[in-house]
């Protein structure tokens, strides 16, 4: 399994599901693992898990004057160029339509 590392608190806590219900359920490293020690070797490389932070940097305009701002400007740029301009580097080394299972977290 594939997974970015991010800051974990004390308790090994990486989210909550869904965020914002009040019947959430929390998400922590030991369900990464659970899920990491229930798939063989090749069924791991079959899955990837983006950081946390991944869906609200493609889903959110970039700083205003910053560079890649300035490149969504430009009219003749679709909605889906500008978002994935914001996250190619996370992108970059993984071949995301050869996995079979990819997790997106969405904490909002």
């Amino acid at each position: 399994i594939h997974f970015y590392k991010r800051s974990i608190d004390l308790f090994g806590l990486v989210d909550h599901y869904p965020a914002t219900s009040s019947a959430r359920v929390p998400i922590n490293m030991d369900d990464y693992k659970t899920l990491r020690d229930k798939l063989d070797e090749a069924e791991q490389d079959q899955v990837h898990v983006f950081p946390s932070m991944f869906y609200k940097r493609l889903t959110t305009d970039p700083v205003e004057g910053s560079e890649l701002a300035k490149l969504e400007m430009n009219p003749n740029t679709s909605l889906q160029e500008k978002r994935h301009r914001r996250v190619k580097v996370w992108t970059k080394n993984v071949r995301l339509l050869d996995k079979t299972l990819v997790f997106i977290p969405i904490c909002e």
